[in-house]
């Protein structure tokens, strides 16, 4: 025979110090912590600007049948939602873990590999190689490694600039447009 549970539905507040809420199906006393918004700080005020805009860019995106359908597929518990993760794919830039150049030292190595993690997509990532005076030598898209998800290869076409103190700053973009960027100078 199988035990039952409380069904008792109890939440509220005892006091002005001890709230009761059910958490997963167990009741929860909990004392209640004092909000102070007399005056906010800059940070609280920058959180509460970029959550706003989080919300407003999420609420927008998902109207459009082909995104809502993007975050839908990718819910992996029970209580998320396209709007849930459109707000978290906004809330994170990419971020590019490294750029391998592989040479020998005296040419632009024949590809230049770039590893990049962002928590939904990476739409695109633009190289830009300058010399060691900051003269610019080429910029393009790199080209995204199909067995790879988070592994981008930019071929450069310039194949005789000498490689001592030469920068390659790559900019990688996901959906919500923000940017990552990472530079390595040879």
């Amino acid at each position: 025979m199988k035990p039952k549970k409380d069904q008792a539905d109890i939440s509220g507040i005892f006091g002005d110090r001890i709230s009761f809420q059910k958490v997963n199906g167990r009741v929860v006393a909990k004392i209640r912590r004092k909000r102070n918004m007399d005056n906010p700080t800059e940070n609280q005020i920058a959180y509460k600007s970029r959550f706003l805009e989080a919300a407003s860019w999420a609420k927008k995106h998902i109207e459009n049948a082909d995104n809502k359908a993007f975050y839908q597929a990718r819910i992996t518990k029970k209580r998320q939602s396209a709007y849930s993760l459109a707000f978290k794919d906004f809330s994170k830039p990419p971020r590019i873990r490294s750029i391998n150049l592989e040479s020998d030292g005296r040419i632009v190595p024949p590809f230049i590999r770039i590893d990049v993690f962002a928590r939904f997509m990476v739409t695109r990532v633009n190289v830009v190689i300058t010399d060691f005076s900051g003269n610019y030598i080429e910029e393009g898209d790199a080209v995204r490694v199909a067995e790879h998800p988070n592994l981008w290869d930019y071929v450069p076409t310039s194949s005789n600039q000498p490689m001592k103190g030469c920068k390659v700053v790559a900019t990688a973009f996901d959906r919500p447009e923000h940017s990552g960027v990472l530079e390595v100078v040879l």
